[in-house]
This record gives C-alpha cells, structure tokens and sequence, in this order.
C-alpha cells in the first residue's frame, strides 16, 4: 500500500553473501531494522489514514508509512540461511495494515568503488613510478609491525578519509529510459564523493625514500584523472562515459597538528605524506519506475461535499490531433526538467 520502494537492509548476521551483499532469510521482517518505510500508506485499514480519509469527508488521504510486519516472510526456497528459509524474488511479507511486501532483485549498481580506487592507484603507481621496473604498493596502515614486517622497497598508499563532496551534490533525478527512448524509471542523481590517502615511501636510506616519493610524483602528475585502462567495473564505466575519477595531488588536506595525530593513531613512524585525493562519482537510491505514458487529455473532477455538484476540468491533449491520419500513433504528453535559474527558482 506504499508509494515508493524501500531498501531492505539485511545485517550480517549470518555471515553468508550473495552477489557481495549480506543474503536475508525469512526472519529479516524486523520493521525499521530491515524494512524501510515506503513512503506514503494508502490503506484504509490504517488507523491513521482511516483518521484522515473520514476528516477530508471521505476523500483518500495518505499518511506517512510505518510498516507493521510482524510476521515472518513467506518464502518457498528451499536453501537455508543461518537455519531459515531465504528471501528470493517470490518471497512476501505482509503488513497488518493490508500491504504486501515483494523482494525485487535491484538494478543498483552494487558499490565496490573503494576497492576498484585502490586497485587503480596501485597499478598506476606500481607500473608507471618507474618505466623500467615494479614497484610494490601496499594498502595496509603504516605501523611499526608492518615496517618490521616489510622486505624491500614499498609505497604505501593509506586510505585515511571517506566523505561526500557536498558542494556537488544535486537534487535532479535521472532519467532511465528504454531502447526506444521511453522514460521507464528515475532514479536519484549521483553523489560525488572523496576518497584521501597518505602516500609514503619506504626504504632503508632517507635519500632512497625521497627518491621513491619523487618518482611516485612525477607518475600522479602525468595525468588528472585515473585512465580507463586501469580502472575497472564502476570506475571503468564512468570514464567510459567521460566522467573518470578525477586525481587532486599535494592538496593541503590536513592541519601539522592532524598529521601528528594520524601517525600517532596508527603507531607507525613518521614519514613524509603525499596527500592524494580521489573524487568519483558513486550511483545512489533506487529507481522508481515510471508511470504509463499519458495517451489522453487530463481531466480533473471538483466535488462539492456539501450539495453533490462537480464540474470537470479538462485539459488540451497531449499533442495535436492531426485530422485526415487515420495511422497516426496515439498522442503523448511528453516532459522535462527546467533548469535551475541563477537565483535558485524554476524559469
């Protein structure tokens, strides 16, 4: 009886994955923990829009979802995670207040930015740092067990923060649309997001460290992005599209007394950092698909409550009415988003 669709969270209690996320079984039904609510409730058996249906004089009125699943979900599977039956994409569950509740298997792309960023930098720095020969990349925390552990000379690369850059983000939705250019879902704009590390070098002689950090330089300012050919999956992907993760390199990120802290979280020894910041684009939310495509003028009935008249307001077609073209395809209203003016309101 919902509006919009709702995640299902699935907490990892179970330690069983499915295609990288946590598998759900029939006992995930928890509201709030693992159902979100789906927007706005349109059932009459709700108290609360029960409440508001009869204070509108019996006009539909839909109140803010809160599920009520307390019942597990039916499912027919057979595989059992964690001792229970597992949710599949015939799986339901029912809402006291007379939803039904269905698993659909998400287009969303699933995240795995972080891991594709890393594996990018390392074979860009492990490959390009020197022409002539490798150089290993490691992406475990600087400490003193892993400088004793070390053989050789190695980078480090330290992922250190996660954040989204607010600036960038946009309230547009984005329009997926079928092979024949017909709008079949929207979906929220993706968010852009800040990935910064510490690069340090690691050898036996601080001339050789500096020598090593030097190098690792010159191959990050070679280029302002990570190329196509190196990235994979999501990364690959945007880039492909002409919006590869962008690298910012020597950035003042952080204050003297913030380093300090850093090196002294992580009880390793000082060295000398690159600050390296990765921004990417990363998909968010989920599509919600499109209504079915207006083939008729809008009309709009206003009711009296007090004596039964109306009176209908129609609107104009959605596209003229050719006379004489019995083969005409049926009109269609079609729509669009205006941009933004400078001052913030729709032209």
């Amino acid at each position: 009886m919902g509006v919009t669709p709702a995640p299902l969270t699935v907490l990892p209690l179970n330690r069983v994955m499915a295609q990288g996320s946590p598998a759900g079984n029939i006992m995930d039904n928890k509201p709030f923990v693992n159902i979100a609510p789906f927007g706005m409730c349109r059932s009459v058996v709700n108290p609360l829009v029960a409440s508001a249906t009869a204070a509108a004089f019996g006009v539909l009125t839909p109140m803010p979802c809160v599920p009520m699943t307390v019942a597990p979900w039916i499912s027919t599977s057979r595989v059992l995670i964690g001792g229970a039956p597992m949710i599949t994409k015939d799986s339901k569950c029912l809402c006291t207040w007379g939803g039904q509740i269905t698993a659909a298997m998400s287009p969303a792309v699933t995240v795995k930015v972080i891991p594709e960023i890393d594996r990018a930098l390392i074979a860009l720095l492990s490959t390009q740092t020197y022409s002539d020969e490798l150089v290993r990349v490691d992406i475990d925390p600087p400490t003193r067990d892993w400088s004793a552990r070390r053989t050789g000379p190695v980078l480090n690369l330290f992922l250190n923060d996660v954040r989204e850059d607010t600036d960038k983000r946009s309230a547009d939705i984005v329009e997926e649309r079928d092979e024949k250019g017909i709008v079949v879902a929207r979906r929220p704009a993706e968010r852009t997001f800040l990935f910064s590390y510490a690069l340090s070098a690691w050898t036996s002689r601080p001339d050789d460290d500096h020598a090593l950090l030097a190098a690792a330089l010159g191959a990050l300012l070679r280029r302002e992005y990570l190329p196509e050919e190196l990235c994979e999956g999501t990364l690959a992907e945007l880039a492909r599209g002409g919006r590869p993760a962008m690298v910012r390199v020597g950035g003042v990120l952080y204050s003297e007394r913030l380093v300090t802290e850093l090196w002294t979280a992580i009880g390793g020894e000082f060295r000398p950092i690159i600050a390296l910041t990765v921004s990417t684009m990363i998909p968010v939310g989920l599509s919600v698909p499109a209504g079915p495509r207006q083939t008729a003028p809008p009309r709009i009935t206003i009711g009296d409550t007090r004596d039964g008249g109306s009176s209908v307001i129609q609107g104009a077609p959605p596209t003229p009415v050719i006379k004489g073209q019995d083969n005409a395809p049926a009109p269609t209203r079609t729509r669009s988003r205006l941009p933004m003016d400078a001052g913030g309101s729709g032209k």
